[in-house]
Formats: C-alpha cells, structure tokens, sequence
C-alpha cells in the first residue's frame, strides 16, 4: 500500500461540483483500502491549517490570487483577466505543496481539479522525484474558462485569448506520470490536443453507489400526460433556455420540473421568459430521489462538452430515461433506444424527442426498466476505487 496526497481545488465541505464529490468517495475508499491519504486543497481565509474530515487529514492552504472565485462576486473582466494570468503559473501557491510533502512524505501525489494551483504544482512536486497522477474532471489545462464548446474534440476552436493563457501547457504536460480521464472524450480531447505525449493513460469512469427505486412506471398527474425535468446548475452551458423554449412549443399537457439553482441574474431571465406557461415550474435546490420519484424524463439539453455527465448515470439508475446533447461523455452514458435518446441539440431535435415519448408509452415504460442495468457499470465505487489502488500501486 501507498501514501498517497491528493491535491485539488477544493474538498469538502467546500463543493463547486460533481469532482469534489467524487473525490472525497474516491479517498476514503482508497483509504479503506489501507493506502495513507492526506489531502491538500484550497481555501479563502487563514494560511494553511490542517483538519479531519471523517477520519481523513485534510491541508487547506489559503489561495494566493486576486480574489476567491468560489464566491459569487463583481469582479470587473480585466481583474479576472489578472487572475487567470496569475493562475498561469502561481508560484506562491508552489510553496504549500513542498511543505506538505516535506512533512508528509507521500509515495505517490495524485492531482486533480489544478485552479488555483496552477501548472506550478506539477513543478513543485516534481522536485522531490515523486510520481503524479493527474485526473482530468474539466478543460482546465486547455481553457481558463474550463468549458469547451467544439464537438470535434481533433480540432482546437479556442479562441487566441485561450490558447495564449495555455501556451507551453502541452509541453510541460509530459512531466506527468500517469493521466486519468474521467471518459474517453475528455481524454481523447487532450491528448489530440497534444497534451501528454507518451505518458500512459486510462479511462476510470466516475460511480456512485445508488439504491434501486422500486416500481417505476409513468407517473402520471391527472391528465397530465408527461412529466420532464431538468436537475443541476441553472446556466447557460446548461442549455435550460434551450429546454423551455422547446417546452413553451409542446402542445400537450406536460410539465417541466426545473431543480437547482444559478446566478440570480440568470435565474431572474429564465423565470421571465417561462412565466407565460403554467406548466413549468421552479423547485430550487430538492433532494435527487424525491426529484426522480416526480418525473418521467429527464433532460440535459448541454451546449458544451460535459467531462462526463454524472447527472444521467444518476437519472437512469433511479429508472428515468434521459434526453442528452450529443456532447462530451455523455454519449458514453446514453444509449438510443435502451435508456434514452441523444440528440443533435436544437430545438427541433429536442421536441421531436419528448414528443416521442409523450406519445409512446410503451416505449417510455421498457426504456426505465432497461435503464438501471444499462449504467450498472457507472454504480459500482469499489470498482472505481480499486482502479485508482491499481494504478497507484504500478508506479
């Protein structure tokens, strides 16, 4: 067994995604295991202190940079422009990580979600002849908005100002060890971006472990005739304006189930230009089971490459078949005619979608009971633990 330090934006209880989420099944699994973990993430306020969460040491160093980016703020473009231009190489960062693994002494460092640290943590540790893993959750490396919106994953479409803020980022990529993506796409993606050349990989798929709901059938509301829903962080990449524009055409008695939560301002939009149909409503932030337990379909109507698309692995396991863009790894998760549709996103797509299953209930009802088999694979953490221990153990 290993000593492994795990090195990431955040961990929890400070969450800005499914990658923390993950993370945090990921080490205490591995620690179940018998590996040493210890973690070293970022935080706002202090220097670096050191805390327990469920049984595990957690590092947290104060970041170093403009302003803390997990706090909704106003800061003006040009001070954002500072701080990516600062997360290019933040060296005052650099000088946690040496500390850490001064007094920890890990066999092994394994990085994650590297905002914040910068590309100088790779550095940092690579002067002490310790091998990195890296995992790749999002476009980070490629991007400082981390979003990627081209489905030619072989083609660079990011814009000058990107490719600038990322220059030399490839070359110095090959210092990396092992890299782990969390799907094909997202690994595909760098590596035809010439990133980690001849540096050995692998695919490890996230898994949730998710108990089977029972009895799933169409849920019907009276005479409603289909129920949709849509679950996550309500932005623009999200594509939820696409879905209730598509919805607003419906001419039946349906409802839209929106969950989650984004940015005042946008959320204000989208209830606006929603407001004139009924059938749509706003939950907020609900817990997944009883969401699921609601709904018919889900929907996720994303403009943008999702990494992976942890959302339907959950929609099917509860027995809902999904609707997805034909973006990113989510095509990995979705399969036509088993456990959902994906479709090329517009609005002409996605209505012909739904309007497929309002109509065929039959093929509605064999699709949620295909639907947890067809993710099993996605629902098993042990597995994906135990592939994180393997790939450790080999370096």
């Amino acid at each position: 067994m290993k000593k492994i330090l795990f090195v990431n934006s955040l961990y929890t209880p400070d969450i800005a995604g499914g990658a923390e989420i993950i993370l945090q099944k990921q080490v205490e699994g591995l620690h179940r295991l018998g590996h040493d973990v210890v973690v070293l993430a970022s935080t706002e306020h202090g220097e670096l202190s050191l805390d327990y969460v469920n049984g595990i040491k957690v590092y947290r160093a104060r970041l170093r940079n403009l302003f803390w980016p997990y706090r909704r703020n106003s800061a003006s473009i040009l001070k954002k422009m500072l701080w990516h231009l600062k997360d290019r190489h933040n060296k005052s960062m650099a000088k946690f990580i040496a500390h850490v693994i001064v007094k920890e002494k890990p066999d092994v460092v394994m990085v994650h979600n590297l905002s914040g640290w910068s590309i100088s943590a790779w550095k940092a540790i690579k002067k002490f002849n310790i091998p990195i893993v890296q995992v790749l959750h999002d476009y980070y490396l490629l991007t400082p908005t981390v979003v990627m919106y081209n489905s030619n994953k072989s083609k660079d479409s990011r814009k000058l100002s990107e490719k600038i803020f990322r220059y030399g980022f490839s070359k110095k990529s090959t210092q990396i060890d092992y890299v782990i993506g969390v799907s094909q796409f997202i690994l595909d993606t760098f590596t035809n971006h010439g990133y980690f050349k001849d540096v050995p990989n692998s695919v490890v798929y996230n898994c949730l472990n998710i108990c089977a709901d029972e009895n799933i059938e169409c849920r019907k509301k009276g005479n409603v005739r289909l129920t949709i829903g849509f679950i996550g962080t309500l932005s623009e990449i999200k594509g939820v304006e696409l879905l209730i524009q598509t919805f607003k055409k419906l001419p039946i008695n349906a409802r839209l189930l929106i969950a989650g939560k984004g940015s005042s301002h946008y959320e204000s939009y989208l209830k606006k230009i929603a407001k004139d149909d009924s059938r749509i409503y706003f939950l907020g932030y609900v817990e997944s089971r009883a969401f699921y337990s609601d709904i018919d379909l889900l929907i996720v109507p994303s403009l943008w490459q999702e990494p992976f698309g942890l959302v339907a692995v959950e929609s099917c396991a509860h027995g809902i078949p999904v609707i997805a863009s034909n973006c990113g790894g989510l095509t990995e998760i979705i399969r036509n005619n088993v456990n959902g549709t994906i479709i090329d996103i517009s609005e002409n797509s996605l209505l012909s979608a739904i309007s497929f299953y309002a109509n065929n209930d039959d093929k509605l009802n064999l699709q949620k009971k295909k639907s947890r088999e067809s993710v099993l694979n996605f629902l098993d953490q042990n597995v994906m633990i135990q592939a994180y221990s393997d790939i450790v153990e080999k370096l």
